[in-house]
């Protein structure tokens, strides 16, 4: 049986999760223009409940990765063979592969919560704005998935005053002709039917959809 990624990093993923919790679990720490605020906001003030501690641990490792991957030459050699392996595995395994990061979690742990803090995060820290999310064929999982990224739906992951300020575009309503464009970011939920093969209507409605920009302006996604 193949040893997993986090079995054979296990210590050095030990040592970077107890120092990012040293430096960063606390009540106290400052809001103001931090990563130590932007991970108290995610914790505390995007989602229905706090976030728990294997949650924050996840949003740790993403961090930790993405902010040393452009530096990986100059990293400590602990560091390095952890990005190393990465970099190596998905060459030879998925050589035609977009890149990827995946969270191993048991059913009910809090996936599709920390779907939305890897959102959150990723929006806030690197300004990334269009989040995809395909779900199975399965109809209920499909329609499940929209309610959890519905704010103020029962089933939502959000917080009623969630900070967290988006749009919620699904398979169902994507040609539509206005979104907000005010928002901060996008969120698509998408049945794996509307792509590949399964695809009923590849015209790409979407492309004709509008939004409306902070001045009131009218933008095309074609523009």
């Amino acid at each position: 049986m193949a040893i997993s990624y986090y079995k054979t990093h296990e210590k050095t993923i030990t040592k970077i999760l107890q120092d990012y919790r040293n430096r960063f679990d606390s009540e106290s720490l400052s809001y103001q223009g931090t990563d130590a605020g932007l991970f108290q906001k995610i914790r505390s003030d995007v989602f229905k409940y706090e976030l728990r501690y294997y949650q924050m641990e996840a949003i740790y490792i993403l961090d930790y990765l993405l902010q040393r991957f452009p530096t990986m030459e100059k990293q400590p050699v602990y560091s390095k063979k952890l990005l190393e392996e990465l970099m190596e595995k998905h060459g030879k395994e998925q050589p035609k592969q977009i890149p990827f990061l995946g969270f191993e979690m048991a059913t009910g742990s809090g996936k599709t919560a920390l779907m939305g803090a890897c959102m959150y995060y990723l929006n806030e820290k690197f300004n990334i704005k269009n989040f995809l999310v395909i779900t199975p064929s399965s109809l209920d999982i499909y329609q499940k998935t929209i309610r959890n990224f519905t704010i103020s739906n029962r089933d939502s992951i959000w917080a009623k005053d969630t900070i967290a300020k988006f749009n919620l575009i699904t398979g169902d309503d994507y040609n539509h002709l206005f979104f907000d464009g005010t928002k901060s970011f996008h969120v698509f939920v998408f049945n794996i039917n509307k792509f590949g093969a399964n695809a009923k209507n590849t015209s790409k409605a979407w492309e004709s959809s509008h939004f409306k920009d902070e001045h009131g302006n009218t933008i095309s996604v074609k523009d």
